[in-house]
């Protein structure tokens, strides 16, 4: 039987900055190409939009590459994250849930 090695977001902050999208589910890495330029396109306007919302409601919008880890085993890097609410504290170069949300 092969040991299973479960990673971590804090042992995931070592990889080299090659580009790649490191995401972490149950402790497991998945590794992805860098996007197409369609989908960049997308993704752009999408940015756009959410940024317009953000600045008639409130709230901020943050591109990639930014980290959102749920639990030091489930990590992952989204291609836009819009936070309207200031319940998520940023940690490192990414986000996690705050302290006192964590308690409940």
């Amino acid at each position: 039987m092969v040991a299973r090695t479960i990673l971590t977001y804090d042992g995931m902050q070592g990889a080299r900055d090659d580009g790649l999208r490191r995401e972490l589910l149950g402790g497991d890495l998945y590794v992805s190409p860098a996007p197409s330029p369609s989908h960049q396109g997308v993704v752009s306007e999408l940015i756009f939009a959410l940024v317009a919302y953000a600045r008639e409601r409130g709230g901020r919008v943050f591109p990639a590459p930014i980290d959102v880890a749920f639990s030091e085993v489930d990590a992952v890097q989204p291609d836009v994250i819009s936070r309207p609410d200031a319940d998520r504290t940023f940690c490192g170069s990414g986000m996690r849930p705050s302290k006192s949300r964590e308690a409940n």
